[in-house]
């Protein structure tokens, strides 16, 4: 579906929720005179599911981004700084981002031997990781939501900014990385599509990285993966301080939870419990529309 049309369809169906709810309180009422024993669709979502996983293990070659190029995929980044600080505050902070990329670039091998993880059967494909660096498999932030049949990465964030309880917003942030595909069409790195917050830069706030996943032509339809966290602005360091990626995860599950274009809610085990409080397991989310 393309972003338009998907677009006008939630906005049609948004509009229609008074006449839905009281064709369903009708409908619910009916039932009951009947007899008929109704289980509620956040019930069946609080039984959530496994999804199986499969690891798949591959030596890669890596991809040393020129400096150059990681600075225009950060422009918009780089001038909300030196708006929001000044150039003098914001110069610093930029230096040392970019010498911190150079360093770790070059210590860069040729080939590095990561692990993929396949969802489901004959599916998609994703290394479980942000980096910051476009190719160079240099883990930052671990995956731990996953969207798939109406979940497009333009989808998710359109859902995140009109249908979810909590208000969620345009943030600015560094770029990320992924490498993301599927089993037939083969994986390629693709920078963040959107990135959202609720809450503050200069704050506390939830901060969403969304990557779109293509078409999965086996089972999952459109599909994106998304890296979320709580993270508080510290003056000390001039920096964000993550706080943690688990309270972050639950909140965007708690958030899609119970809604009507929610279907299935699984968990599903991407072993990347290496970074922070992350416990391994991604929370996978169906979009029915």
């Amino acid at each position: 579906m393309s972003g338009f049309a998907s677009g006008i369809e939630k906005k049609i169906k948004g509009g229609n929720k008074n006449m839905k709810s009281k064709a369903v309180s009708i409908l619910l009422v009916t039932l009951i005179l009947m007899g008929v024993t109704i289980v509620s669709a956040v019930d069946a979502q609080d039984i959530e599911k496994m999804m199986p996983s499969k690891f798949i293990e591959k030596v890669v070659a890596v991809d040393k981004q020129k400096i150059d190029d990681l600075k225009k995929d950060n422009k918009d980044h780089i001038n909300f700084i030196k708006k929001s600080l000044g150039e003098d505050a914001a110069k610093k902070i930029i230096d040392k981002y970019f010498t911190d990329r150079a360093e770790e670039l070059k210590k860069l091998p040729k080939e590095v031997k990561i692990q993929l993880i396949e969802l489901g059967n004959n599916s998609p494909q994703l290394w479980p990781y942000t980096s910051e660096t476009n190719g160079s498999f240099i883990k930052k932030d671990p995956i731990n939501l996953i969207f798939y049949k109406t979940g497009s990465a333009w989808d998710v964030q359109y859902d995140m900014r009109y249908w979810l309880t909590n208000n969620w917003e345009d943030a600015s942030g560094w770029t990320h990385y992924t490498y993301i595909g599927t089993t037939n069409n083969g994986l390629n790195w693709r920078q963040n599509d959107y990135q959202l917050q609720n809450g503050s830069y200069f704050g506390t706030r939830y901060h969403i990285r969304i990557f779109d996943g293509g078409v999965d032509p086996d089972w999952a339809n459109q599909w994106s993966d998304a890296s979320v966290h709580k993270e508080h602005w510290d003056w000390s360091k001039m920096d964000h301080v993550v706080d943690s990626f688990e309270q972050a995860e639950t909140f965007v599950k708690n958030d899609f939870q119970g809604k009507g274009f929610v279907g299935s809610i699984w968990s599903a085990n991407l072993n990347n419990q290496d970074i922070g409080d992350n416990d391994g397991q991604a929370t996978v989310i169906e979009l029915l529309y």
